[in-house]
């Protein structure tokens, strides 16, 4: 596991294959294969149903587009607070590097 973010509706686990399994509180789930281009949703009966990243606005199932839409907000989020960790990452080596220059 990469990393995970719970939220007031649901917890999000991201996995090192780049796989994001999200599970709401009422135990339904959006798993997102990356390397794949599919998705599947489980929904509260634990039945499974999978569809192809280029399908899933067509979906008809409004339940379904609602955790969609929610999960596309979670991944914006996250890869916002990615970027922002990357860019602190990267001015704390420059001022480290800056103060190793002047002790130098």
């Amino acid at each position: 596991m990469r990393s995970w973010l719970r939220t007031k509706d649901a917890i999000t686990f991201k996995l090192t294959d780049e796989t994001m399994q999200v599970i709401f509180k009422d135990k339904t789930q959006i798993i997102l294969f990356y390397y794949f281009y599919y998705l599947t949703y489980i929904n509260k009966k634990n039945n499974k149903i999978t569809y192809l990243f280029s399908t899933a606005s067509y979906i008809s199932n409004e339940e379904m587009r609602e955790r969609l839409e929610y999960v596309k907000k979670l991944m914006n989020y996250i890869v916002k607070q990615s970027t922002n960790n990357k860019k602190k990452i990267k001015e704390k080596k420059e001022e480290i590097k800056i103060e190793q220059d002047e002790q130098n």
